[in-house]
């Protein structure tokens, strides 16, 4: 079947454990995430075949399932800050994806959403300091494990409305380093926070600063909010001001 017709399908785990496909709950540039029927705590991705064809995914997957950053393991009791690859999942004896944790909607916003909704120039600046720095934390996590994000997509970054806490999901598209030393880095990004040189894939090292840089924009949104939250500090104004596309600006 194609990464979109797989509900209802039957899956196994890498240890032969049989899990049922249900509904669906969001559609990406990579594959299709599922519910699993009787398993209200998990999710499944589905890749999109291209994406795994002539690719170290698989790989890349079990890497990631062997190095596991603080803040990854639902069962630990504490905060879940990453929707982070538990066990990858085959059909017909072919890989097609990874289980992770499901992660509760209901009460978390996009970043995106969160910043427009929540935060006005009247809001107490001790409120938006604790979005910032919890969401500088998760990064820290990342980089002290030896990993970097790459895509800051504001569809990835989700907000607890209640604590201002931050999950962080799609961590598939991380730049990561597998027990051996081999790298894997993901190519996808957003356009409107990466840094001028686009995303780095040649060394983790470049990959970590390229995210600083992401970072900083999102950091400059949540302290300085605005009505659409697409505020960026490279961004002019002015009659001197360039203007057209956020992009080209």
């Amino acid at each position: 079947p194609k990464y979109k017709e797989f509900e209802n399908k039957s899956i196994s785990t890498a240890n032969g454990r049989q899990l049922n496909v249900g509904g669906y709950l969001g559609d990406g540039k990579e594959g299709m995430v599922y519910i699993i029927k009787g398993e209200p705590d998990l999710a499944v991705k589905i890749f999109k075949k291209n994406k795994i064809e002539n690719s170290n995914l698989e790989k890349k997957i079990k890497g990631m399932i062997q190095n596991q950053p603080q803040g990854a393991d639902p069962n630990s009791g504490k905060d879940l800050i990453f929707a982070w690859p538990q066990d990858v999942v085959y059909y017909n004896d072919q890989f097609v994806g990874y289980l992770m944790p499901r992660v509760d909607t209901e009460n978390r916003a996009n970043i995106r959403t969160f910043i427009r909704r929540e935060f006005s120039e009247s809001e107490p600046l001790d409120k938006r300091l604790k979005l910032a720095f919890n969401f500088a934390s998760a990064v820290h996590i990342v980089h002290k494990s030896g990993f970097a994000i790459g895509d800051f997509n504001y569809e990835n970054i989700f907000v607890n409305e209640n604590e201002d806490k931050v999950t962080l999901i799609d961590c598939d598209s991380y730049s990561v380093v597998d027990s051996h030393g081999n790298e894997f880095h993901g190519k996808t990004m957003y356009e409107e926070t990466i840094p001028p040189e686009s995303r780095a894939t040649d060394s983790m090292e470049r990959a970590q600063m390229a995210d600083s840089f992401n970072l900083a924009v999102w950091l400059f949104r949540i302290l300085n909010p605005t009505q659409s939250a697409y505020a960026n500090p490279f961004q002019a104004k002015g009659n001197l001001a360039e203007s057209g596309k956020l992009l080209e600006m």
